[in-house]
C-alpha cells in the first residue's frame, strides 16, 4: 500500500533524531507530503485527496508521540480497528499513554488507497528517551525553516467544549474502554479521548427520545456542585451521549466490598450528599433526584472520602411530582405504597423529601446494617426499616437517621428544608462525636 512512496534522504539526515526504543533507533518522520520538496521526510504520490501539507509526527508537551493533521481533506487513525473517523486540524496520541501503548495495531489512513501501520516501542532507558525528546522539541522551536515547527511543540488543546453539542468536524474521538454500568435507558462506558488523553464516563442512550436525554443534559448543566458528577459535553452523533467526568473508584457498594465503609466515612458521605441535595432542592423549581442508592453515589477518593452524586436519568425539576420511580429497597413510604399497583397510572403526590428517606436508608445500611427483609410489600419493608431503626438506643447518628427515615413524609418537612439539613451538610465533623455540635431540626 506504500507503493509509489519514496523517501527524501537528504531531509531525513537533516532532521533525524535517535531515540532508544527497545534498543533500536527510531527515526521520527516529521512531515508527510506529496511533491518532492527538500523539507519533506516522506514524499507521497500525487493523489487526489492528499494535501500538499497533509500531516506530521511530533511530540506534545507531555512528551507523548502524536500525529497532527494539517490537510484540507483530513486524516483517519484507527486503534485496533476503533476510531476510524476522518478529522481535519486534529491530533491523535500514538504513544506515551497506556491506551495506545497497549494497542496492538495503529493504522494511519491518508487516502482510500494509502494507509500504513505505525509501531511505537517502549523506551528501554526512559530518562535518555525523554532527554532526547526534550532536545528534539527544543530543536524544532529553534528551527525557523521547519514547516509547522511551532505547531509541533504546542500542547494538545482539547477538541471538547465545556457544554453543548460539537460541530461535526470538531467532535472529539472517544474510544470505548470498559462498561461501567447498564440501566433501563442506556449504557455507561469509560472512554478515552484520542487527542487529549483524558478519560470520561460516556452515557449512551437506548430507547429514549431526543427530548428525554436533552432534559437530562439540561439538569446536569444546572447542577455545578463539587459533590455532583459534572457534565463535560454532550454529543448527538454517532449516537446521543452525555460525556461526564470519570469518577475512578466506582460506586459506593463496590468500594464497600473492597474495604468496609467506616462510620466516620458514612458521616462524611451523609454530609456531602446532603450538601448536594441542598443545592438541588433549592433550585427553582426544585430538582429532585428520586433514585438515591449506593450505585448512584460515586467515589472520587477514599483518603479522604469524596462522593459525587450521579445518574440524572430520573431527576426532575418540578414541584408537581407524580411519577412512580426509584429502586424498591430505597423507596420511601409515599412511593412504596403504590409499588406493584395494578393501576397503570396510580395517583401519587410527593416532594423532595423522597431523597432524604433514600439517603437515610443508604447511611443506615453501611453503619448499622439493614434487617433481613421479610417477604411482603414494599410498604411493609418501609415499616420494618422504621421498627428496626427504633430498636437502637439513642445516639447522635441514630437520632439524625430517625428524622430521615419516618413513615409520614410531613415529619421530614423541617429536615428537607434548607434550615433543617443545611447545617448538617455545611458542618465538617470527622467522627460521630462531631454530630453533637450540629444544630439540626426534625
Amino acid at each position: 500500500e506504500m507503493e509509489g512512496i519514496r523517501r527524501s534522504t537528504a531531509s531525513l539526515n537533516q532532521r533525524r533524531i535517535g531515540l532508544d526504543l527497545c534498543q533500536q533507533i527510531l527515526e521520527i518522520l516529521l512531515l508527510l507530503r506529496w511533491q518532492g520538496r527538500s523539507s519533506c521526510d516522506i514524499v507521497l504520490p500525487l493523489l487526489k485527496g492528499i494535501s500538499r501539507c497533509h500531516c506530521y509526527l511530533t511530540f506534545d508537551k507531555e512528551r507523548r508521540f502524536i500525529l497532527r493533521d494539517c490537510s484540507t481533506n483530513g486524516t483517519m487513525v484507527t486503534y485496533d480497528g476503533k476510531g476510524g473517523e476522518k478529522r481535519q486540524d486534529f491530533t491523535w496520541i500514538l504513544g506515551g499513554h497506556r491506551v495506545p501503548d497497549k494497542t496492538e495495531t495503529i493504522v494511519i489512513r491518508l487516502h482510500a488507497a494509502l494507509k500504513f501501520q505505525i509501531i511505537v516501542g517502549k523506551p528501554t532507558f526512559p530518562h535518555v528517551y525523554y532527554e532526547n525528546v526534550d532536545d528534539f522539541l527544543g530543536e524544532i522551536a529553534a528551527t525557523v525553516d521547519l514547516p509547522l515547527g511551532a505547531l509541533g511543540i504546542q500542547s494538545v488543546a482539547s477538541t471538547a467544549v465545556p457544554t453543548g453539542t460539537h460541530t461535526p468536524m470538531q467532535d472529539p474521538i472517544l474510544l470505548e474502554q470498559e462498561t461501567l454500568g447498564r440501566g433501563a435507558y442506556g449504557v455507561v462506558t469509560r472512554v478515552w479521548d484520542v487527542s487529549t488523553g483524558r478519560e470520561y464516563a460516556s452515557k449512551r442512550f437506548t430507547n429514549l427520545d431526543k427530548s428525554d436525554w436533552e432534559k437530562e443534559a439540561s439538569l446536569m448543566r444546572q447542577s455545578p456542585h463539587e459533590h455532583i458528577v459534572r457534565l463535560c459535553f454532550a454529543m448527538e452523533k454517532p449516537s446521543p451521549q452525555l460525556v461526564m467526568e470519570y469518577v475512578p473508584l466506582g460506586h459506593l457498594e463496590r468500594q464497600h466490598c473492597r474495604r468496609k465503609i467506616s462510620e466516620d466515612e458514612a458521616i462524611t458521605i451523609l454530609q456531602q450528599v446532603l450538601s448536594a441535595l441542598v443545592f438541588l432542592h433549592e433550585q427553582s423549581p426544585p430538582i429532585v433526584h428520586r433514585d438515591i442508592k449506593p450505585e448512584n453515589l460515586l467515589v472520587q477518593s477514599r483518603e479522604p472520602i469524596h462522593i459525587k452524586l450521579g445518574d440524572f436519568g430520573l431527576p426532575k425539576a418540578s414541584e408537581d411530582l407524580k411519577t412512580l420511580c426509584g429502586t424498591p429497597m430505597y423507596l420511601p413510604p409515599e412511593l412504596a405504597r403504590h409499588h406493584g399497583s395494578r393501576s397503570s397510572r396510580p395517583t401519587i403526590q410527593y416532594s423532595q423529601a423522597v431523597d432524604i428517606w433514600s439517603l437515610g436508608v443508604v447511611i443506615y445500611q453501611y453503619v448499622y446494617g439493614l434487617p433481613q427483609q421479610i417477604s411482603g410489600s414494599a410498604l411493609a419493608w418501609c415499616k420494618q426499616l422504621v421498627e428496626h431503626l427504633n430498636d437502637w438506643e439513642s445516639e447522635e447518628l441514630i437520632d439524625v437517621l430517625s428524622g430521615m427515615i419516618v413513615m409520614d413524609p410531613h415529619q421530614i418537612g423541617a429536615l428537607s428544608a434548607s434550615e433543617g439539613y443545611e447545617p448538617l451538610a455545611a458542618s465538617k465533623p470527622i467522627s460521630g462525636q462531631g454530630l453533637r455540635t450540629l444544630d439540626y431540626e426534625i
